[in-house]
């Protein structure tokens, strides 16, 4: 759990320095920068998954297999979303999250409406959501937080996974628009 890190940090830095002024300053700032991590994890994934729902509800025609993958991304986006909320809660600072999410979101006439503007668009949420959990999975390393780090490395795998297969369709899709 969290809160174990933290005392097992803190211990081992009041061992090492007998100072636990400087351990109170390394965990509050830790957690501050955990706690706003997971706050924009927590709003950037529902927005993922709700902008995902609303562009596979857009395609029309022959965008069957990318409007499937987003609708499957929307659900995925959505379990990081209560995984994220989960986690927060087993390691108490839930409680510390502003996860307000009112007026953060696009509204559905800005999300992309034709193939490759939607498929832009996914890569770079995929890309942003893969870089922020690498600078998480980072900063949990820094202290000595494997458990942290593991769980922000299995969601940059996933992220991955979303990359690549949204980059499948991009070679497919420019493929069949300049076929047209």
């Amino acid at each position: 759990m969290f809160e174990d890190f933290v005392r097992t940090l803190e211990t081992d830095l009041r061992r090492e320095t007998n100072d636990s002024y400087i351990f109170e300053e390394i965990s509050q700032d830790y957690e501050a920068q955990m706690v706003q991590i997971f706050n924009k994890a927590v709003r950037d994934e529902i927005e993922a998954s709700v902008g995902y729902r609303v562009m596979a509800e857009s395609i029309q025609g022959t965008g069957v297999l990318i409007k499937k993958e987003l609708s499957e991304h929307s659900v995925e986006e959505f379990e990081h979303f209560n995984q994220l909320i989960i986690y927060a809660s087993n390691h108490g600072f839930l409680q510390k999250l502003d996860y307000n999410t009112r007026g953060t979101f696009m509204t559905p006439q800005e999300l992309p409406t034709n193939l490759e503007g939607i498929v832009q668009f996914t890569q770079d949420l995929e890309k942003e959501a893969y870089t922020d959990y690498k600078a998480a999975a980072e900063l949990a390393n820094s202290v000595g937080d494997s458990e942290t780090r593991l769980f922000f490395e299995t969601l940059m795998q996933e992220e991955l996974k979303h990359y690549d297969h949204i980059s499948d369709h991009d070679e497919n899709s420019k493929r069949s628009l300049n076929d047209f």
